[in-house]
């Protein structure tokens, strides 16, 4: 490749994006502000899902609506 070559993660540049635009107009929440509502949602088993969910996500991973395409 090469000295001239940059390598650009395009993970790193996502996560730069998304703290710029929360810093921004969409604001992240304060201390005083109500807790953030969560919707789980999957195309696939509702069971499979909460469990492994409930694996990666946390324990409040209880309420899981079916979706179909």
């Amino acid at each position: 490749m090469g000295p001239e070559v940059v390598l650009v993660s395009s993970a790193d540049e996502t996560a730069f994006e998304v703290r710029a635009s929360l810093d921004g107009e969409h604001r992240r929440p304060g201390p005083d502000d109500a807790q953030p509502s969560r919707r789980f949602m999957t195309s696939g088993s509702v069971e499979r899902f909460r469990m492994l969910g409930g694996r990666f996500l946390g324990p409040e991973v209880v309420d899981v609506e079916a979706w179909e395409w």
